[in-house]
């Protein structure tokens, strides 16, 4: 169970993140964005803000060239 001092609510998230509400239930919904899915209390979804981290971390990896292929591509 996540602790409550690390759940982030949509909107804080959204904020953090730099993106509308909208895309965080967007990424949360397709499943191939891979987005941690929220914890719901109330009705109300929140967020780990560890989960997100290394989401963002994982798809911050994705989206760096490959350090062989650019030295290849070089050449």
């Amino acid at each position: 169970m996540h602790e409550t001092s690390e759940l982030m609510g949509t909107s804080a998230l959204a904020k953090a993140l730099g993106v509308s509400t909208r895309t965080v239930d967007r990424w949360w919904n397709d499943p191939n964005v891979g987005f941690p899915a929220p914890t719901i209390i109330n009705r109300r979804k929140y967020f780990s803000a560890a989960e997100v981290r290394a989401w963002r971390a994982r798809m911050a990896a994705r989206s760096r060239p490959d350090r062989g292929a650019e030295s290849a591509n070089a050449a």
